[in-house]
């Protein structure tokens, strides 16, 4: 076996030359470029093969950064349009030789059980450079994050600081599904969201749509719906919905629900009802293309995410400023100026 040792007698140098020279230590330029070329080229020729675990652990690296994520009902990982943004993630730290560990939460109302293997190894061990949190996460675990991760990524979470957070712009999302059935010629609105939605986009959206809405005198109607008493919404809708009117749904997992529950009504969106939604996902390109919706780049949220991560990191001086993500309007169908919708009959009410 060739050893840093073996090399260094070869040499004819010291054993912290040889180290110096192979492992790419910063003291490297102390060392004259010939020489260190020479020590490389007789490492070559004896056939050594570095550890890389073993240098990874003197330079305190681990080439590893968590990903903390909730895998509970309530958390959005628990849906497929995540992926764009852990691809994205991914994206920005191959090319530095760093690997994603996923950390999930299981449970939901406070931080990882260290004491009883419930958290993942590489957590246990602290084998992790930095840790990235997705999405939304209880007060009690962001806490414990900060303190054992104080240059932690914080990715479309309810946590917002000057620093270390990207989130798309809900603000903008809820103005633009308002501004565009305004100017689609809507004077009433049916807002839908979710009960006790817990994501910071819930509130963003709502409040930016309701701002959006008096500034132009267009008249909101609020409705929280269950996901889990879905039996329930038709008859709902079917006494709140008025011909004429535009709905604009919070999320988009609602309004994949409601267009099933418009069919039972017999109402179609964009011919009898307008739908327009402040959210987007990759799999409404081929399930409902028409629907007029707000899009951001996922992709390009979880790059941002790791590109911060890996700041520090890689240099100390790098930026690490917090980032909003801009988005964008999908016109669709579903919602047409309002003198071209059927204005459906009394006789569906």
């Amino acid at each position: 076996m060739v050893t840093l040792q073996s090399i260094a007698e070869k040499s004819g140098v010291s054993l912290r030359t040889v180290s110096v020279a192979l492992n790419g230590d910063p003291a490297a330029g102390r060392i004259a470029p010939q020489r260190v070329l020479q020590i490389r080229s007789i490492a070559a020729d004896l056939g050594y093969r570095p550890h890389a675990g073993a240098r990874l652990l003197r330079q305190r690296r681990f080439k590893q950064i968590g990903l903390a994520f909730r895998v509970d009902s309530v958390s959005r990982l628990a849906h497929s349009q995540v992926l764009a943004l852990l691809l994205g993630i991914n994206d920005a730290l191959q090319p530095h030789n760093y690997v994603m560990s996923l950390i999930p939460l299981l449970d939901s109302s406070g931080p990882p059980d260290m004491e009883n293997g419930h958290a993942s190894r590489a957590l246990r061990e602290r084998a992790l450079d930095n840790l990235i949190v997705v999405e939304s996460v209880p007060d009690s675990v962001a806490a414990w994050v900060r303190d054992r991760f104080p240059d932690s990524v914080w990715a479309n979470a309810d946590v917002w600081q000057p620093t270390r957070c990207v989130r798309r712009d809900e603000t903008h999302a809820g103005r633009l599904a308002v501004e565009h059935v305004r100017e689609r010629g809507y004077k009433r609105i049916v807002y839908v969201e979710r009960v006790n939605a817990i994501h910071h986009s819930s509130a963003l959206r709502r409040n930016a749509a309701l701002q959006a809405a008096a500034g132009c005198e267009v008249q909101v109607v609020g409705l929280s719906l269950e996901p889990t008493l879905r039996p329930t919404w038709a008859p709902t809708l079917k006494q709140l919905i008025l011909p004429g009117d535009a709905i604009v749904v919070a999320d988009v997992y609602l309004a994949r629900a409601l267009q099933a529950v418009l069919v039972e009504l017999n109402l179609r969106p964009g011919v009898d009802v307008a739908v327009c939604c402040c959210d987007n996902s990759d799999d409404l390109y081929e399930t409902w293309p028409q629907l007029a919706r707000v899009s951001f780049d996922r992709f390009a949220l979880g790059h941002a995410a790791g590109t911060i991560a890996l700041a520090g990191l890689i240099d100390a001086d790098a930026p690490q400023n917090s980032l909003i993500m801009p988005v964008t309007l999908i016109a669709g169908t579903t919602c047409p100026a309002r003198c071209s919708l059927s204005l459906f009959s009394e006789e569906l009410r």
